[in-house]
């Protein structure tokens, strides 16, 4: 019987002394802004994992998934999943709302804590989940809100 073999690999284009390192949500804020579709921000709603090594070096980020106007699907494997590939120990999730509403929905605390549970399992910390606003310097912070 052949069976498929599996081979994980990671490639950094950054050295780990030009990373940057996480301390404040306002900071990292500015770099994931910088992820999304300034030509789309206003038109669908897009969730990314951005990742971190133990000395919260920034290891990259992922785009997790594009949807609508009103929403998007998260796969919560495909977190792990990036999670364990790119042996990150934290993260941050951050999506946008198209309308510039930046008050969390029902659904975006429910899969949070969702997120977050399930970190758990792979031992890595859930650092942020920041909803980010078409406007340039407007954002909600989870974790600044006590909401982590």
């Amino acid at each position: 019987m052949t069976v498929g073999k599996i081979k994980l690999t990671y490639e950094t284009f950054i050295p780990i002394k030009d990373r940057y390192k996480i301390s404040e949500s306002k900071e990292v804020y500015k770099h994931i802004y910088k992820i999304y579709d300034k030509s789309t921000i206003e038109l669908k709603e897009s969730f990314y994992l951005t990742l971190f090594n133990r000395a919260n070096l920034f290891n990259g980020f992922v785009e997790i998934s594009t949807g609508s106007s009103v929403g998007t699907c998260v796969d919560v494997k495909h977190i792990i999943t990036s999670v364990c590939e790119s042996n990150s120990s934290a993260c941050i999730i951050s999506h946008n709302h198209p309308s510039g509403n930046l008050t969390p929905s029902k659904s975006d605390r429910i899969i949070t804590t969702k997120i977050k549970e399930a970190l758990k399992f792979v031992e890595v910390q859930l650092l942020d989940h920041i909803i980010v606003s078409p406007e340039p310097s407007e954002y909600y912070s989870f974790a600044d809100s006590g909401e982590l």
